[in-house]
């Protein structure tokens, strides 16, 4: 009886120092960060940083791929750069540029600006896209100025070229209206009357974007297609909250200049 009770009292003291070790040892490493009560780094943070160090030093071998070509970029893009309220997407400057251009109307402009065959441009056009010069963000076929040119121009140095230097140094940048002239060949974008892509498309509803909503909805179609629209822009008020989709939806109807804007596969509603 008391070898039983000695082999009981042994396998629980063992638990306990088993439990003991990973609850205040080995758990801390891996789940509270920081460090452990010696100062030492815990597993997870040694993980983390040595994930940021390799997208780090990545960011830098872009950053100089990218002194080629920066002018370039800027170029493309700057008769479309404003300087918004309340600050944009480029990192610490005045100067924003929220477009997206297409696709082969960039690959025309380095092309025109280079010197260079239609093929050399597509290949610059894609060594742009790798080293995050420029980046689909919001749609298949049209790029914006990509994530190393805007959040991580200084990653170097301070004192690199950015959009506000760029902008500064250029006074006589091509008007918008001018560079739209060359890019219409290129357009994307599509319009249709409101009822008639409704009867191609079949019946639809009408959704709110997110529960608490009051301006953004979406028209969705059986075939999956989606179309975004604000109540503001189109000049929509609805009075009943409880039927407001019902609503919205009898009050597109009865606009009759309500076009649906198809731009590089993205729907949206507007007025015409």
């Amino acid at each position: 009886m008391d070898d039983i009770l000695t082999q009981i009292w042994s396998g629980i003291l063992i638990l306990a120092i088993i439990g003991f070790v990973v609850y205040f040892i080995i758990f801390p490493l891996f789940e509270r960060g920081g460090t452990n009560k010696q100062g030492t780094t815990s597993i997870k943070d040694n993980l983390i940083n040595e994930s940021e160090d390799k997208e780090r030093k990545e960011n830098i071998i872009k950053r100089v791929f990218a002194y080629k070509y920066e002018n370039l970029i800027y170029e493309i893009f700057a008769p479309y750069a404003r300087q918004p309220k309340f600050g944009g997407g480029f990192k610490y400057q005045r100067w924003d540029i929220d477009i997206d251009l297409e696709d082969e109307f960039i690959k025309s402009e380095i092309s025109r600006i280079l010197c260079v065959p239609n093929d050399d441009a597509a290949k610059i056009f894609k060594e742009l896209l790798d080293n995050l010069l420029l980046c689909h963000i919001n749609y298949k076929n049209k790029s914006g100025v990509g994530h190393i040119l805007t959040r991580e121009w200084d990653i170097i140095s301070r004192n690199d070229m950015n959009l506000d230097r760029w902008m500064e140094s250029h006074q006589n940048v091509e008007s918008k209206e001018s560079v739209d002239k060359r890019r219409e060949p290129f357009n994307l974008c599509h319009y249709y009357p409101f009822h008639k892509f409704v009867n191609e498309h079949g019946n639809y509803e009408v959704t709110a974007s997110s529960i608490t909503s009051k301006d953004t909805f979406w028209i969705n179609f059986p075939d999956k297609v989606k179309i975004v629209f604000s109540l503001q822009a189109l000049g929509i008020k609805y009075e009943s909250k409880r039927n407001r989709e019902d609503e919205i939806n009898g009050k597109l109807w009865d606009i009759p200049n309500l076009y649906v804007k198809v731009d590089d596969s993205r729907y949206s509603l507007v007025l015409q």
